[in-house]
């Protein structure tokens, strides 16, 4: 899909796609298709995760700094040595979100924007900023979870793609696009986890990325 806004005035191009499948590979895939074919020098994902109870609510916006596979490491006598392949998103960009977050009627009007299926929580929504790893299968355990949390203190969620999009982009022939992921709190990854308020956790996480665009992106991109 092509769209066009404007950012400080300026007219910008969007172009979006969807994966044919959740997941990391899928997820990788699809990035290097678009970085190959549209040379993007914004990359950006949008989407729902999971949220660490703690440190988020449900709908809550989690931009992912820094992202790895919770799963890679070695497997050895029944125990688990972590290796992560952490990879960071520019200082730049997790200031610009910074900024976003203090602009209360902007959410407050996401918030009162949501008219699709499904539940709305009460709270209006947040950015969090921190680490949100990514793994292979969906996760609805506890006990699982409390293991990763153990990979960083100030965790704030995971998700099944992030790793892959920030992995291909760092990886890709240069130049490589400017790259970052935004999800919305979802569930918290455990035995209740349903799909309740997937549609509006989606909802915050795409018009976040949009009013971060329409700020933004003449900041990265100018003409």
């Amino acid at each position: 899909y092509e769209a066009y806004f404007e950012s400080k005035s300026k007219p910008k191009k969007a172009i979006a796609a969807a994966a044919p499948r959740m997941g990391m590979v899928a997820t990788a895939v699809l990035s290097m298709k678009m970085i190959s074919k549209f040379r993007p020098r914004l990359l950006i994902m949008v989407g729902i995760c999971a949220g660490v109870k703690a440190n988020c609510t449900i709908g809550d916006i989690l931009v992912a700094d820094p992202a790895w596979d919770w799963q890679m490491g070695k497997l050895a006598d029944g125990n688990f040595s972590i290796a992560p392949d952490q990879i960071d998103i520019p200082t730049a960009i997790s200031e610009r979100f910074t900024q976003l977050k203090n602009d209360k009627l902007l959410w407050f009007q996401i918030h009162q924007s949501f008219t699709g299926t499904g539940a709305k929580p009460s709270n209006m929504p947040s950015v969090k900023i921190g680490p949100v790893p990514s793994g292979s299968a969906v996760l609805a355990d506890a006990r699982r979870l409390d293991e990763i949390k153990g990979q960083h203190r100030k965790l704030l969620g995971l998700d099944m793609e992030l790793y892959g999009m920030y992995a291909a982009a760092r990886d890709c022939s240069p130049p490589s696009p400017i790259t970052f992921g935004v999800k919305g709190v979802s569930d918290y990854a455990d035995s209740r986890k349903g799909d309740k308020y997937q549609a509006y956790a989606a909802h915050v996480s795409a018009h976040s990325v949009a009013a971060f665009c329409e700020r933004y992106c003449d900041d990265f991109l100018g003409d």
